[in-house]
Formats: C-alpha cells, sequence, structure tokens
C-alpha cells in the first residue's frame, strides 16, 4: 500500500478535475463529508490551461484570461499576485520564463529536481483523483502528452478508503495481484502477472473497435483498452472479482461494461466482437470432455476478426491429467480449426512457460 508521504506515479491524463471549494493542507489527511463533490474540470477550473492553448496555437499571452485577470488583481489591490508578480512587467517575466519551462518539457521530458514542490492529487470517493496544485507543469504535460508524471497524495475521502478495503485484503492474502492495478494507492503492490497489455495494444489490426475480454478478472485489459479507444465488455463468473472490477472502473471513470456470468451463458448464441480476448482460460476448460465439447460451441459462436490467446504450459501440474492438454501451437490449431479464424502467431513467450498468440 501507499505510504502517506510518498511519491507515486500518474498519468496526467487521468487527473481531471477540481474540488473547487477544498484546500488541503500539507499533511495527507482522510477526510468524510462532501469536500469532493463540487468540481470542475481541470480546463474550466485553470485558467493557464486555456492560456497556454491559445498560445500554442499562435496567440498572445496579453490576449489571455490568465494575463488578464492577473492584471486586474494587482490592479485592485494585490500587492503580489501570481508567483510575486508585483506589476505587468513582472507579469511578461513570469509569461517568459512558462514559456522556457514549457520548451524544456517539450525537449527533454518531465524533470522533477531537487528540492521542487511535487503536483498534488486527492482521492475522491469513487477512487477519482482530484487536482490540488501544480496547475503549470500538470497543464504542460497534458498539452505534451507526457504520460507519466510523479505527484504527492494530500487527501483520500472516507468513503474511497472503505472502499478500496477489499482490494487491500485481497494483496495481503495474496502477496500481491495477479495482474496490474493501476490506481496510485496500490502501486507498491506486488504483482504475479504483468506486461501482456503493451503487446495486446500495439498489435490489435487497423479497424478494430469492439473487445470481448473472456474471464476479465478485475478489468485490466478492458481499462488498458478502453483508454486506447476500444469498446470493451468484460465478462468474469466471480462475483467478487466482479464487485473489485466495477470498483477499479469507477476510480478510472472509464465507461467499459463487466457482466457477471458464465461464458458459456453469454456465448450461447452467436455475438459479433473484433478482438476477442482469451488470456490463460481456455485450457480450464480441457480439464474433461464436457468443458472441451462446450469450448469447441463457443469457439463456433464467435464472429470475429482476432483473438489474443494466452497459452498455458503443458507441464503444469493441473494440467496433467487433463481431457485434452493441448500444447502451444497445437492450441492454436485448435482454436483456427474450430472458429472463424484462419492463421496465429507468437507475439511474446511469458512467464512460466506461457505463451501469447495473435489469431487472425
Amino acid at each position: 500500500m501507499l505510504k502517506d508521504k510518498d511519491p507515486v506515479y500518474v498519468n496526467p491524463a487521468s487527473v481531471n478535475h477540481i474540488a473547487t471549494t477544498f484546500k488541503p493542507g500539507e499533511d495527507p489527511v482522510t477526510l468524510a463529508g462532501d469536500w469532493d463533490v463540487r468540481c470542475k474540470t481541470f480546463k474550466e477550473g485553470t485558467e493557464f490551461m486555456r492560456a497556454y492553448e491559445h498560445v500554442l496555437s499562435g496567440g498572445k499571452w496579453c490576449d489571455t484570461e490568465y494575463y488578464t485577470v492577473t492584471l486586474e488583481r494587482l490592479s485592485s489591490g494585490h500587492k503580489t499576485w501570481r508567483n510575486g508578480c508585483r506589476n505587468e512587467a513582472d507579469l511578461i517575466a513570469r509569461c517568459k520564463k512558462l514559456d522556457i519551462w514549457f520548451a524544456d518539457m517539450r525537449d527533454n521530458g518531465w524533470r522533477q529536481l531537487p528540492g521542487e514542490d511535487y503536483v498534488t492529487i486527492s482521492v475522491d470517493r469513487k477512487g477519482r483523483y482530484l487536482f490540488n496544485d501544480g496547475q503549470h507543469r500538470l497543464g504542460m504535460a497534458k498539452l505534451l502528452g507526457i504520460n507519466r508524471i510523479p505527484v504527492k497524495v494530500v487527501a483520500w475521502h472516507s468513503g474511497w478508503v472503505k472502499r478500496r478495503a477489499p482490494i487491500a485484503a485481497y494483496a495481503a492474502k495474496h502477496n500481491g495481484f495477479y495482474t496490474e492495478v493501476d490506481h496510485v494507492d496500490f502501486q507498491n503492490v506486488n504483482v504475479h502477472n504483468k506486461g501482456r497489455a503493451g503487446a495486446i495494444v500495439g498489435n490489435i489490426p487497423a479497424g478494430c473497435t469492439t473487445v470481448l475480454d473472456i474471464g476479465a478478472h478485475w478489468g485490466h485489459f478492458c481499462s488498458k483498452l478502453t483508454q486506447a479507444g476500444h469498446k470493451c465488455t468484460g465478462v468474469e463468473l466471480s462475483a467478487s472479482n466482479c464487485r473489485i472490477a466495477t470498483i477499479l472502473r469507477d476510480s478510472e471513470d472509464l465507461d467499459y461494461t463487466i457482466l457477471g456470468t458464465d461464458i458459456f451463458s453469454y456465448l450461447n448464441k452467436s455475438r459479433s466482437f473484433d478482438v476477442v480476448l482469451a488470456l490463460n482460460v481456455f485450457h480450464h476448460f480441457l480439464k474433461n470432455s464436457r468443458g472441451y465439447n462446450k469450448l469447441v460451441g463457443i469457439l463456433g459462436n464467435m464472429d470475429m476478426k482476432c483473438m489474443f490467446l494466452g497459452v498455458h504450459s503443458p507441464t503444469e501440474k493441473p494440467m496433467r491429467t487433463a481431457y485434452r492438454n493441448l500444447a502451444y501451437d497445437e492450441f492454436a490449431d485448435f482454436v483456427v480449426k474450430n472458429s472463424c479464424l484462419n492463421s496465429y502467431r507468437v507475439l511474446e513467450d511469458l512467464p512460466h512457460g506461457r505463451k501469447l498468440y495473435l489469431i487472425s
């Protein structure tokens, strides 16, 4: 679990809102109440983001709300405003400094210098990230498409602390997670299976939109593919896994479907998806003739353009007495023969003697 004062890493694109009435202190706290309810989007709540979009499109600083509001505040009696600005000359110098910061981040990426304040965030009752401080650097990172920056969490809503409890309990019981959990509160937890999402996202054929994830577990792949622009449906038999998948989906504010049912019931009729994920799940159906025949049936019911197939090692102990123990290419060939797909290739060798195939 995250320690209160540890820096953590987030994708700037995941910090999208500001709690308009909440001003946290320097020490991390857990708070109840409605402090997380009244929000604006990051762009609505920060004049800088709108200003720099204008500047990047060729506009002038002096034509932005950021500039004019600062001048108005200085002229209305504020002795200093915005990082020590006392007059318009100071403001012009400040804008030039921001241009230098932007150019440095564009050319060198995010640099967290020793002694420099971190961007800070809070976590609302659903687990979503709320911006607190550091709008200039966070806004620049968003505009530049930087996908990982260090931040510090300064507040958690007590409702989220309660919602995340079963996830923390699972980690304690199992010495980690089955696959990645992206939320900042769990970045230091051990992960037993990781790294497959990048290979999948990078190899989905052009034009593919809809995705079916068979055995979705906690929705990790649905999350990654939704963020990549796909429309995802996850099918997961375990009710407890479905509850956690829903908690994590809501914490990321993403729109994908998690269905709590078994895959044979869901695919008892023909369904169409561009992409099907079957990651280390099909071998469970080979342990007896009934499961084997059901697997043949659902393969024939899927109208798909491609499948990402995770194949077990045939030497794994549970498979030694299986009804059919298909090994690697033999398993991929079995899928081709019983589905609408035609060919396969190995994408990656995975830990524990497993392989990832793309079948199309």
